[in-house]
């Protein structure tokens, strides 16, 4: 994510205003995902005020992000 100040660039306010394009890390946030030897691993952003709060996120979401992740990796490696 390109921040400034410890903010992102595309906020305006608490609005985001390339929402209907916005990058697969801005759609995965608090979460990202990377590929380590041929399995893919999720992480946490810290600095995200809404972590541990609300209801845990279903195993349906992380597939999903998986399914997103792969055909990402996929167009990247080609």
């Amino acid at each position: 994510m390109k921040k400034r100040n410890g903010r992102c660039v595309f906020l305006d306010g608490k609005s985001c205003r390339i929402y209907e394009i916005r990058p697969l890390i801005c759609r995965f946030y608090p979460f990202s995902v990377k590929r380590k030897n041929g399995a893919y691993v999720f992480e946490v952003a810290k600095d995200c005020a809404g972590i541990g709060l609300g209801e845990p996120v279903a195993k349906t979401h992380f597939e999903r992000m998986v399914e997103k992740a792969t055909k990402f990796f996929e167009t990247e490696a080609s």
